[in-house]
């Protein structure tokens, strides 16, 4: 499971990148794992050079083991009396026509396809494919939503909350972890609530995943016997609320570290920053956001 955390790792790394280049000021949230996990499905099922560059766009070359890893740290994440609640939903729907091996995809409609996203999230995600996002065109359509839900070890009082500016100042992108060390701090952190949806075709074919969307250069032989199948679309929606309780699909790692130290720091977060939420007994991130503007 670790080589298979640190691949889902640098795969986060390449997709915020690419996803900050359409807008270097926008609030941005995504779940690295919810789409790399999905993703798998279709990875199974391809072969040739379809197979090669998803494995080197999803770092997938990095891991042992991609399918059997997934379900090992799927389990973990998700095993019982943990305090936190976690929910996935990925789908796979294929047009009716085609003949999948071994597994057969049952047709359903659009509005079917968004209630089983809407009940696997905890009724947070309400609609994933929205009406037009199908059309007779469309042979295979990959959708994948993850709901997370937990409180703060040390709660934020919510008597303390007031009113603030938000600073929008230049972005700090990057920080060394060689130049940082624990400290305790006096956290400050504004409350924020943030809902994305992304069409993530542009974005990994930019990144290298580009047979696999093309009608004539996909190769899906190990989920069908026929050439002409493609993945037409990857959907993407993630919520996120940030409240003195704790938080609802992610959380800012706007860590209270324990250190030996007389001096206290405050560590206020009034201007944009990066925030993330790992899983730290697989070491997996699961959620990778970006606060600029509230």
């Amino acid at each position: 499971m670790d080589s298979l955390s640190a691949a889902n790792g640098s795969f986060a790394i390449k997709l915020y990148k690419k996803l900050k280049e359409n807008d270097k000021k926008c609030n941005l949230f995504f779940s690295p794992l919810s789409i790399s996990s999905a993703l798998a499905m279709v990875y199974l099922g391809a072969k040739g050079n379809t197979a090669a560059q998803m494995s080197k766009v999803l770092q997938f070359e990095k891991a042992k083991n991609v399918h059997s890893s997934f379900q090992s740290l799927i389990t973990e994440i998700n095993k019982p009396g943990t305090d936190y609640l976690l929910r996935t939903a990925n789908r796979l729907y294929g047009e009716k026509s085609f003949a999948f091996l071994e597994v057969t995809l049952t047709p359903t409609s659009v509005g079917k396809r968004t209630e089983d996203v809407h009940e696997g999230t905890d009724q947070a995600i309400p609609e994933v494919l929205s009406q037009g996002s199908v059309n007779s065109t469309t042979k295979l359509v990959l959708v994948n939503a993850l709901y997370f839900k937990c409180d703060w070890a040390e709660k934020f009082n919510a008597e303390q909350t007031t009113e603030a500016p938000f600073m929008l100042n230049k972005f700090q992108e990057w920080t060394h972890p060689d130049n940082m060390y624990p400290i305790n701090v006096n956290v400050h952190l504004t409350k924020f609530k943030l809902e994305d949806s992304y069409k993530l075709k542009s974005v990994l074919s930019s990144l290298g995943m580009v047979d696999v969307f093309d009608a004539s250069r996909a190769d899906l032989l190990g989920m069908l016997r026929s050439k002409n199948l493609y993945l037409s679309e990857v959907v993407h929606k993630t919520f996120v609320e940030i409240n003195e309780e704790g938080t609802e699909a992610a959380a800012v790692t706007a860590g209270i570290a324990m250190m030996c130290m007389l001096r206290e720091e405050e560590f206020n977060a009034n201007h944009p920053f990066l925030f993330f939420i790992r899983h730290n007994e697989t070491k997996s991130l699961m959620f990778a956001g970006r606060y600029s503007s509230p």
